[in-house]
């Protein structure tokens, strides 16, 4: 009976862990794509029905309900239908991360949806997506910052941006850092050494060698007195 007990409560364990995964391969729910003479197809996972006959050079897995191909070397998406959400048009394509995902089109980054959208056109040297819908831009070596809907909230003009989540990003102007949040209104300005991610609710910066802290109404909390952000006192 004990032993029972127990198989049942790791089937339950086991059975909520793949429910969360919906798009995991490992967890096989319902489709599974398929190898012959060289190709790749898609096909039911229980009864082993064919939805696309091999035709694909290369697959990537389902994330977000769809999944990246490459047929005749361009790239696009399919969803776990067969159905081409994004025509095999790109030179590159990853998959998708929070819904989003580069695209490359002759020599030019773009931002792709799970739907099939070209959020951003693809005019950019660079693409890299952040959390939360956006996306940073290189054009001409210089990043610029790319909200949910495709639009360009932060012209092209920093060195380098980095995501700190929480809605704000720490960008860079030559050798000192600031952060703007994610619509482009700046957190604060490039003055400061290092920046690091946000750590209950507070924004580690380090100006003078020293680590201090602020809120999120931009206000200093904590001194510039520390040597590491894991020193930093609870405001």
């Amino acid at each position: 009976m004990k032993k029972t007990a127990l198989f049942l409560l790791f089937s339950l364990v086991v059975h909520t862990l793949t429910a969360s995964r919906p798009d995991d391969k490992a967890s096989k729910d319902s489709v599974e794509f398929f190898t012959q003479n060289g190709l790749t197809g898609l096909r039911r996972f229980k009864n082993k029905k064919v939805i696309l006959t091999p035709r694909y050079e290369r697959v990537g897995d389902f994330r977000y309900g769809v999944a990246p191909v490459r047929q005749k070397g361009k790239y696009g998406y399919i969803d776990k239908t067969g159905y081409h959400v994004l025509p095999c048009k790109f030179d590159s394509l990853a998959a998708s991360a929070e819904g989003y995902a580069p695209a490359l089109l002759d020599g030019k980054w773009g931002v792709v949806d799970n739907t099939g959208r070209l959020v951003f056109a693809c005019s950019a040297d660079s693409v890299v997506v952040l959390s939360e819908h956006s996306a940073k831009v290189l054009n001409d070596g210089k990043w610029g910052l790319m909200d949910k809907t495709g639009r360009l909230v932060v012209p092209c003009m920093y060195d380098d941006i980095r995501d700190l989540t929480s809605g704000v990003v720490a960008v860079r102007g030559g050798d000192y850092w600031g952060a703007i949040d994610k619509t482009g209104r700046m957190f604060l300005s490039c003055k400061y050494e290092a920046v690091a991610p946000f750590r209950s609710g507070f924004l580690p910066v380090m100006f003078k060698g020293k680590w201090g802290a602020f809120d999120r109404q931009r206000r200093q909390v904590v001194d510039f007195l520390y040597d590491t952000p894991d020193s930093l006192p609870q405001p």
